[in-house]
């Protein structure tokens, strides 16, 4: 066996490992990341985002869930945690009307995919500023 025969050798057996551990090492090192879906299961777009609340608080929909009384919620607006929220519609809207106020209902999905938890974050602030939310 020759050098040239050598090195072709060498880089068939090389190439194709180099290749799968970039492969595994991108599989490993991309994270879920937050995601917040409309009722029809794509994400928000701008206009559903700034969607008011049809009560007298006119609330949008970026507002409440940014300042939801659950820090589960809160982390999931600015995609910096792994956490899937998935908006419950109501009549082709995200708001519910709720006697006086209204509220959004919503699941919380962590980055497996599973439900961990059902929602519902009020047009209301509570006493500490923060919309009200129960799970």
């Amino acid at each position: 066996m020759n050098d040239f025969n050598l090195s072709q050798a060498l880089r068939d057996i090389l190439f194709p490992a180099v290749m799968m551990a970039f492969v595994l090492l991108g599989t490993f090192m991309t994270s879920a990341h937050a995601e917040v879906l409309s009722p029809n299961g794509v994400s928000m777009s701008p206009a559903e985002w700034g969607e008011k609340s049809p009560d007298k608080a006119a609330v949008t929909v970026k507002a409440a869930l940014s300042n939801a009384d659950n820090a589960t919620i809160v982390s999931a607006i600015p995609s910096s945690s792994s956490t899937t929220l998935n908006l419950i519609g109501s009549g082709g809207g995200i708001w519910w009307s709720e006697g006086d106020g209204a509220e959004i209902k919503l699941n919380i999905i962590n980055g497996s995919g599973s439900q961990i938890g059902s929602c519902t974050v009020s047009s209301t602030k509570g006493k500490n500023g923060k919309y009200v939310t129960e799970c």
